[in-house]
């Protein structure tokens, strides 16, 4: 005799039906026996199953002729297995590969019914949702007799447990004494009143916390997209009616105030569906109808004092992307008033002119440095995340590929800058190059690592570390000096950009070990880098070649005004920029489902980010007059251009998050093409415009670039998901 006996009740159920078998075969537990009940399917189960069965002589195929339910198909089952236990399982769920050993190890003597959580299954995400029963409620296990069993069962209840949506062990002997099976007539509710019928007979049931039983929901909870399974939907009404049937039923009479109580709480449910249906207008519309029922009171006061709740620290303390803003925000919080200090501190004692002709320099070097390692900080992120490469590897390719292309980029810059900005010291270059091309460039990569290996807060540490060498080279120089040349603060520039690349490499190394370099996973990896690269090369492009093309077309003095108000729009950006850096990795994850599960995903970060933007550009426009006090009268026309510039914040709390999108659903050659397409619009628009309007120029080309690539992104993004639909509707055709 074996020990347990799984009983697999199916119905059209081809492509789920293996991973159901593949659990049962894997369990640790040896001693078992797996009876498929066929309950007349019209599709290709019954010959895989027989397949299966060909190679595992515990599997054995029961057939009904007519399609009788569920119910029918586990009595069918009950009837012909030989086990000492029953183990329920729909054949479209699996099971841990040790849960039914776990499950055997905890029973107890008086148990006739052991079970486990319920593990949430969201098949298009690929990944657990929650638990099906708040395991708070279950301590280290809940054992109850029949009258807890029904008591529990109130839905309306704070330790309310629906015990008819587990799928427990049951004890062979105990129901087939006393002569216990499904009510074949009923196709809902025939979980709960099975259970509730084996308990009657005596013995409790048993239910740990742990969820070893992987129930695939209906309707993804991450995904939103539908499984295809063939899971019941709820009938309220039946299940009170039902509920109710067995109050009146004297058999039941032990347990009759508690099966009221029962359904009354369905009945509750069943009005909160109704609800829940209805459109937000609808449910203005019925406000004063929903409020002079009680139960719907009741309900909605539940709603309030949950919302209210997740509003607690302790609540949102829970969600990674949470964690990870909150650690990123904090350090850009304090980056933020370092960068004050430092933008302070350099523009009042470099002056307009020198700082802009050290702008001008910054900006060739920004527009660059994407090339700089080939995207080995988007490749390091991606790769750990996915799981192709480990994080050492991905250190040492990024080190090597980093330093490599650093010196290449460094020397063609010096080239270039000879040719663009020839009054510019040669020497001041090349310390500005090596400081942006190569030493911030690996600070950069071991950010990009310690988000990769979910330690934001090492990211945030990183940042602010920089900022603060930064400032503490400027303040320096400032007190030892009445005016501060651009030549010694390019060398203390250099400086700081040492110590930070030093303290990078030394807590990466400490993380991640000694680097490891392959060259065949660098020569795989360059195409894909090479698309990052110029995807942000073509972002920095449209940031920073209008600084660029100032200090060539008007003055370095326009140019130092324009970079400062930029700055300031920039910098105000801070919260967001956090935000995208916490969500990055995530739409990675959600992109394994395409391109609707990233749009639906950027949707809910976009209402969140638009509601700061708004705060932001209102803000920038109080403070705007009074940045010439601040700055000193040589920059009173900052004014002016921060009102100019306040609207790009609003715009990039869209397309910031839009462009992940299409990353995230692997289409980041179409985001490359996209951001290009604006980057050459912007240099065009800059030297039609530039010569003639300077610095104001400058404003209205940021302010075009950004518009044109909000409405861009959003209509590629548009197209991709209706090019989805197409194909989808064009597999579905060719299946019929």
């Amino acid at each position: 005799m074996p020990r347990v006996s799984i009983l697999i009740p199916a119905y059209n159920s081809q492509d789920t039906i293996l991973r159901a078998l593949d659990s049962a075969q894997a369990q640790t537990l040896a001693d078992i026996e797996i009876l498929v009940i066929d309950d007349a399917s019209n599709d290709r189960t019954v010959e895989l199953v027989l397949a299966r069965a060909s190679d595992d002589s515990r599997i054995h195929l029961h057939r009904r002729a007519t399609n009788g339910g569920p119910a029918a198909a586990r009595n069918i089952g009950i009837a012909c297995a030989t086990g000492e236990w029953l183990a329920l399982l729909d054949a479209d769920d699996t099971m841990a590969v040790d849960r039914l050993e776990r499950l055997l190890a905890s029973a107890e003597e008086q148990d006739v019914l052991v079970a486990d959580n319920l593990a949430l299954y969201d098949l298009h995400a690929g990944t657990t949702v929650k638990h099906g029963v708040d395991p708070q409620l279950l301590g280290t296990g809940l054992r109850v007799d029949c009258e807890g069993f029904v008591s529990r069962c109130r839905t309306n209840q704070p330790d309310a447990v629906d015990f008819g949506l587990l799928k427990p062990l049951i004890r062979a002997s105990h129901i087939r004494k006393h002569g216990i099976c499904y009510d074949a007539a009923m196709r809902y509710g025939e979980d709960f009143r099975f259970y509730l019928d084996t308990l009657l007979a005596g013995g409790s049931l048993l239910v740990l916390p742990d969820a070893y039983y992987r129930y695939t929901e209906r309707t993804g909870s991450i995904s939103g997209k539908h499984s295809g399974v063939s899971k019941t939907h709820a009938r309220h009404d039946q299940l009170e009616a039902q509920t109710r049937a067995l109050a009146d039923d004297p058999r039941y009479g032990r347990v009759a105030s508690q099966l009221l109580q029962r359904a009354d709480a369905i009945r509750r449910l069943a009005k909160i569906g109704v609800f829940g249906q209805r459109s937000r207008l609808h449910k203005l519309a019925m406000l004063p109808v929903t409020l002079s029922d009680r139960d719907m009171r009741s309900y909605l006061n539940a709603r309030l004092r949950a919302r209210a709740g997740n509003l607690h620290l302790s609540r949102w303390s829970k969600s990674t992307l949470i964690k990870d803003a909150s650690n990123l925000c904090l350090g850009q919080g304090i980056k933020l008033v370092l960068q004050a200090i430092y933008f302070l501190f350099i523009a009042r004692s470099l002056g307009p002119s020198q700082y802009g002709a050290f702008v001008a320099v910054t900006a060739m070097t920004s527009i660059i440095s994407p090339y700089v390692g080939l995207g080995c900080g988007s490749l390091f992120l991606k790769n750990v995340r996915s799981g192709k490469r480990t994080a050492r590897l991905c250190w040492g390719n990024g080190l090597l590929a980093t330093l490599v292309t650093g010196l290449v980029t460094a020397l063609l810059l010096c080239v270039l800058s000879h040719l663009w900005l020839p009054g510019f010291p040669m020497a001041l270059v090349c310390a500005i190059c090596l400081s942006d091309l190569i030493l911030m460039r690996v600070i950069d990569l071991a950010s990009f690592g310690f988000a990769a290996s979910a330690r934001m807060s090492k990211t945030a540490v990183q940042n602010t570390t920089m900022s603060f060498l930064r400032v503490i080279g400027i303040v320096v120089l400032a007190a030892c000096y009445r005016q501060v040349t651009i030549q010694q603060w390019t060398w203390v520039y250099l400086a700081t950009g040492v110590i930070g690349a030093a303290f990078a490499l030394q807590q990466g190394s400490a993380l991640w070990g000694v680097p490891r370099i392959s060259l065949a996973a660098l020569w795989e990896d360059v195409r894909e880098g090479c698309f990052f690269s110029i995807s942000t090369s073509a972002q920095t492009i449209y940031n920073d070649i209008d600084k660029t093309m100032l200090a060539r077309l008007s003055t370095f003095s326009a140019t130092g005004v324009y970079a400062a108000a930029y700055r300031i729009i920039d910098t105000s950006l801070t919260p967001v920029r956090s935000l995208v850096s916490a969500a990055y990795p995530q739409f990675f994850r959600v992109g394994a489902d395409g391109i609707d599960a990233t749009y639906g995903y950027a949707k809910r970060l976009i209402r969140k980010a638009l509601a700061f933007g708004v705060v932001d550009f209102l803000g920038l426009m109080l403070i705007a007059p009074l940045l010439p006090h601040i700055l000193g009268a040589k920059y009173a026309a900052v004014g002016p251009a921060i009102r100019l510039l306040a609207l790009i914040p609003v715009m990039r709390c869209v397309h910031w998050f839009l462009a992940d999108a299409l990353s995230g659903a692997n289409a980041q050659g179409i985001r490359t093409a996209v951001q290009v397409g604006v980057a050459l619009l912007n240099i065009g628009l800059n030297l039609l415009i530039l010569p003639r309007w300077s610095w104001v120029g400058a404003a209205w080309t940021s302010l075009a670039s950004d518009a044109a690539l909000m409405v861009a992104v959003y209509a590629v993004v548009q197209w991709k998901i209706a090019a989805n639909a197409i194909k989808d509707r064009g597999l579905v055709h060719a299946l019929d």
